[in-house]
């Protein structure tokens, strides 16, 4: 079972595991669940994205470009799962 996510932030690669919140030094995002290929985050607030969805899906290898609640801009890439 896979519980630790490797993730760029904004071009910094930081391990993530499952219910831990990132980036490091601006915790605006938490690490929902972890599978062989992807991983799945959520604000660390609770709230929504701004498109109504609760969470997010990245695939190994793809960026996702998301809003802060405080309208800060993030690029999380999934770059590996262990």
């Amino acid at each position: 079972r896979r519980t630790t996510a490797r993730l760029q932030i904004n071009g910094a690669e930081q391990d993530v595991t499952v219910a831990g919140t990132f980036p490091a030094d601006d915790p605006v995002f938490k690490l929902i669940s972890v599978t062989e290929d992807s991983a799945l985050v959520g604000l660390a607030s609770g709230k929504n994205f701004t498109d109504g969805k609760p969470s997010e899906e990245i695939k190994v290898g793809e960026t996702l470009t998301v809003t802060g609640d405080d309208g800060s801009s993030f690029s999380i890439k999934l770059v590996s799962t262990s």
